[in-house]
């Protein structure tokens, strides 16, 4: 999976549980089910943190990769809302540039 396609994913998620106000650390990312591995996850989550596609989330690193979240209403900036929205539209004429290949 290409870091853009995770990127969506995870600012999914964080924009689903901020509107469903059902945010859990553990529940939201389960890595596993993301396909990547637990430091993939939170070095991607912490770039996003320092990029500025979320706010109300912090990721701390300690020993070892141990690492600590700090969750106060974890949202959406609008920098990340526009990820969102670029991508889902560029995912719709993706797949419709698919299907109509298919019919050539």
């Amino acid at each position: 999976m290409s870091t853009k396609d995770m990127m969506y994913i995870i600012l999914n998620l964080i924009d689903k549980s901020y509107k469903n106000n059902d945010f859990d650390v553990n529940k939201t990312f389960i890595h596993p089910k993301l396909g990547v591995s637990e430091k993939e996850l939170n070095h991607l989550l912490s770039q996003l943190i320092n990029d500025e596609y979320i706010d109300g989330l912090s990721v701390v690193f300690g020993t070892n990769d141990n690492v600590v979240f700090n969750a106060s209403n974890p949202h959406l900036t609008i920098k990340g809302k526009l990820f969102l929205e670029d991508n889902s539209a560029l995912k719709k004429i993706y797949n419709f540039a698919k299907e109509a290949r298919s019919w050539i």
